[in-house]
């Protein structure tokens, strides 16, 4: 690891063009790759966002370097890109088992609410702690702004980014999913709601499931896709109330309708003709990058709810939902925080006090305790 990290500040410090690394490591006892593009010239003030580009099945990082425009556009902006490649694994979807590339989801290993598509017997390694350490990997070689990293990702790396959100919205400060969605055995509650973009083409085949030959280009795909949307609001606690703005290509609906939630959204595109593909320079006369960079340039995680995963959900507070109270079991200071950093409420709580909460718009929250055997913290949410 000292050895990578030396090579990765050498090659960032000399780079006078953009610098491709070609990275291999050891994870769960399993060999993984990812490709890192750094653009010219010097770091930015703060150090280089991070834009993750997630490829779909049969693919590999490789190819989305070259077809996504996501390296092009890291050099025009000034930002690091990442193409990891998953791992290879045999999958049955109802023709018989095949061998193939796919990210490691609810989708594939299936859970309790639906089973896997995998084929039995395989030892599939998670791929959230593959990303983590990318990530630390990354922040530890190169001058990276660790509160402006983001993901993006097609079909599997869709379905992939979606569960990313659910279990590293720690890390990642916006992020996107193109025809691939989050899976049912995914969701669950997240630490901190984030902005989010979903999209899809009205060619894409996913449409034959819904009974259409073509999504329609209006409020129908709306609809159609009601389930899937209201598990993305359901996880990011938002309501069922958008706005619409349009193109001729582009219908984009957002979601952010609480007052506590100021600063997320959940967005809702529809590609006009789109079959399924990312749309880049290439398949689309609208490249996708030129869309979601200044929507993920806007979004940075607060340094006030920043905190390593493992603290997550280490108070015992309740009720959990709350109302107008809460009582934690901790001598401490509380801290209070929305989901998007603004400090609302500070006090000193005593073991098994109740103390009133300020009244809060319906959300969630977090909070942060000072504690005798350190800093805790836990989301809370409010009704």
């Amino acid at each position: 690891m000292k050895l990578l990290a030396v090579l990765f500040t050498a090659l960032a410090t000399i780079a006078a063009a953009q610098t491709r690394l070609d990275v291999t490591m050891i994870v769960d006892s399993a060999e993984r790759e990812f490709i890192v593009q750094i653009p010219s010239g010097t770091a930015p003030a703060g150090g280089y966002p991070v834009v993750f580009m997630l490829h779909g099945t049969t693919d590999s990082g490789e190819v989305f370097y070259n077809t996504s425009g996501w390296k092009e556009k890291g050099e025009e902006e000034k930002f690091i890109t990442v193409f990891p490649s998953s791992q290879r694994i045999c999958v049955d979807e109802g023709n018989g088992p095949f061998t193939t590339t796919k990210w490691a989801t609810g989708e594939v290993t299936g859970g309790k609410l639906s089973g896997g598509i995998a084929c039995p017997g395989q030892n599939i390694k998670n791929d959230v702690t593959f990303f983590r350490r990318m990530i630390d990997t990354i922040k530890q070689a190169l001058n990276v702004d660790a509160a402006r990293i983001y993901a993006t990702g097609f079909s599997s790396g869709g379905v992939m980014v979606s569960k990313l959100l659910i279990e590293m919205s720690d890390v990642f400060a916006a992020m996107h999913a193109q025809a691939g969605g989050l899976n049912e055995n995914d969701s669950g509650a997240i630490a901190r709601p984030m902005p989010f973009i979903y999209s899809i083409g009205t060619g894409d085949d996913q449409c034959e499931d819904y009974g259409y030959n073509e999504f329609p280009f209006n409020d129908t795909s709306l609809a159609i896709h009601r389930r899937l949307i209201g598990k993305y609001l359901g996880v990011l606690g938002l309501g069922e109330t958008f706005t619409k703005d349009s193109t001729a290509l582009v219908l984009r609906y957002k979601f952010n309708t609480l007052a506590a939630t100021a600063g997320w959204e959940f967005d809702y595109l529809l590609f006009k003709g789109l079959e399924h593909k990312y749309p880049n320079p290439i398949s689309y006369p609208i490249s996708l990058c030129d869309i979601l960079w200044p929507f993920f340039k806007q979004h940075s995680v607060p340094l006030a709810v920043k905190t390593d995963a493992a603290e997550i959900a280490t108070i015992h507070l309740r009720p959990n939902p709350a109302t107008d109270h809460l009582i934690i079991d901790d001598d401490a200071t509380l801290t209070l925080f929305t989901a998007t950093g603004t400090e609302i409420l500070q006090t000193k709580t005593h073991r098994g006090q109740r103390f009133a909460l300020p009244k809060l718009s319906p959300g969630i929250y977090l909070a942060k305790l000072a504690t005798p055997t350190g800093l805790k913290a836990a989301k809370v949410v409010v009704r």
